[in-house]
């Protein structure tokens, strides 16, 4: 179809010969005819209004691969995730997968609602019009499994730009899991074959809104506790272990402040202390860390459950650190212990292996709860 095809029509004539249906009272979309060259399309979902030309809703119409759907963005100015989301004008949109929630509202609602006390806004109900032209259908060219795109559930977040959608996303996902542990949440591709939830019929009960004062300046950190959420027990183990460890800059500067405020050190005695730390800064910084997050009954708890010698810190602090080497450092042949994530573990390292994972969850959560949250 060519843009001069569109000459004389109105809005729901162009929008049924394009994208097979007129929008209704309960669409996400409409699109309205300013004048003879252009038209007014907007997006409720995002928010936003687009003037569009012929040529622009010709071009949109026409997408149906990766390619269409990258060459149009770049054209528009608009980001694409190939086949997880979108950035446009200020507006993210996400594909998400949500199991055990509320059922989604009507299209035209929201069923979750956080409000950030930056202003910054994020919903999740069924996909924009502009995340099924651009995101859903090029994908669905490439997973004949993928569903009807309007039954997609998306995460729309109002007030980000290329540099901070990344790292707000990823709070909602923390922040979402954290007010409702029942639900399941999950940022997904959509060329899995795993795209939706349970079945979400329409409701008609009020959103869950969540107003959050959570911010962080190391939202790469939550990044790692959310993918540890989603992963086998000793690739969590691992992701867990860097929540501890963007902690350790944290608690090595709190301990050379308190060695600097001590009148009895010296000079010398100081500098001696810090070339101590340079030596074993890891497991110091480890040791600092656990000391300040770790009470007595988690380690008696660690000691009954065997994964303990002594009900100690520094046990804690040995075992952790030597297991994060077992699984990122080990090789058979040099090291005495070399962990493997198996899928189908039946020996009796099956159960430790998920023990350590509550247990990394645990220290990760209060870490954050303690050094890393604003």
């Amino acid at each position: 179809m060519n843009p001069e095809d569109l000459n004389g029509l109105g809005a729901d004539e162009v929008a049924e010969r394009l994208f097979g249906r007129a929008p209704d009272a309960n669409s996400w979309w409409s699109l309205k005819r300013v004048d003879d060259s252009k038209f007014l399309l907007s997006d409720q979902r995002l928010k936003l209004d687009v003037s569009a030309s012929h040529g622009f809703l010709v071009g949109i119409h026409e997408v149906s691969s990766y390619q269409h759907a990258n060459d149009f963005a770049q054209k528009n100015r608009i980001k694409l995730i190939q086949d997880r989301g979108l950035l446009m004008k200020g507006v993210s949109e996400i594909a998400i997968k949500c199991d055990r929630v509320p059922p989604i509202l009507a299209p035209g609602n929201e069923r979750y609602k956080i409000q950030f006390a930056d202003g910054v806004e994020a919903t999740i109900a069924h996909a924009s019009f502009f995340f099924q032209r651009l995101v859903a259908l090029p994908s669905a060219e490439v997973n004949s499994t993928l569903p009807d795109p309007t039954a997609l559930t998306t995460l729309v977040i109002k007030g980000v730009d290329l540099d901070s959608a990344a790292d707000i996303a990823e709070v909602c996902l923390y922040s979402l899991r954290d007010w409702f542990p029942d639900a399941s949440f999950e940022y997904v591709s959509l060329t899995s074959q795993h795209v939706l939830g349970e079945s979400l019929e329409d409701a008609s009960d009020d959103p869950h809104i969540l107003d959050t004062s959570f911010s962080t300046t190391h939202p790469w950190a939550v990044a790692f506790f959310n993918r540890a959420e989603e992963s086998e027990p000793l690739v969590a183990f691992l992701y867990y272990y860097r929540v501890l460890e963007a902690c350790f800059d944290l608690v090595i500067e709190s301990k050379l402040n308190e060695w600097r405020k001590d009148g009895k050190l010296d000079a010398t005695s100081l500098l001696r202390e810090v070339r101590s730390i340079a030596r074993i800064e890891d497991t110091f910084a480890l040791r600092q860390v656990l000391g300040q997050i770790v009470d007595q009954a988690m380690l008696d708890e660690s000691l009954a459950a065997s994964i303990l010698d002594v009900a100690s810190v520094d046990d804690l602090t040995a075992k952790l650190y030597s297991r994060r080497n077992e699984i990122a450092h080990g090789r058979r042949g040099q090291h005495q212990k070399v962990l493997v994530p198996f899928s189908f573990p039946l020996n009796s390292s099956a159960e430790r292996d998920l023990y350590w994972r509550q247990k990394m969850r645990a220290l990760a959560r209060i870490a954050i709860q303690r050094w890393l949250q604003n």
